[in-house]
């Protein structure tokens, strides 16, 4: 199950995030959710609108019982980096071999935070 967040600046549609619940039939992870395609637009960066949208997700993730959020993110992405360890994710894992951005193999970060 999926949960959309959608975040506007000035009444337009400039940001979105996607809370992914675990299935019911996911026994070992029932208690944690991931998040999924956290964007915001270039023109809109820099007004909190990306903490905003994070906020709400883990809000959801509350509110339906999950304790744990974790998320992914390219090595490239520096300032979805600072917002993630500024909110208190914790780095647990690289992959080297994460996304091929314009031909070359870049890595990928690996978070998790508990929220309760």
């Amino acid at each position: 199950e999926r949960d959309l967040f959608i975040g506007r600046l000035d009444g337009t549609v400039a940001g979105s995030v996607q809370l992914l619940k675990p299935p019911p039939n996911f026994e070992a992870g029932i208690f944690s959710a991931s998040i999924d395609t956290h964007f915001v637009v270039p023109w809109a960066r820099g007004h909190g609108l990306a903490k905003m949208l994070l906020e709400a997700a883990e809000q959801g993730a509350r509110e339906a019982g999950l304790s744990v959020m974790r998320l992914d993110v390219r090595e490239t992405q520096t300032r979805a980096i600072a917002l993630y360890e500024g909110c208190d994710y914790q780095r647990w894992g690289t992959l080297k071999k994460y996304h091929m951005v314009d031909g070359e193999l870049i890595a990928g970060y690996f978070y998790v935070k508990d929220l309760v």
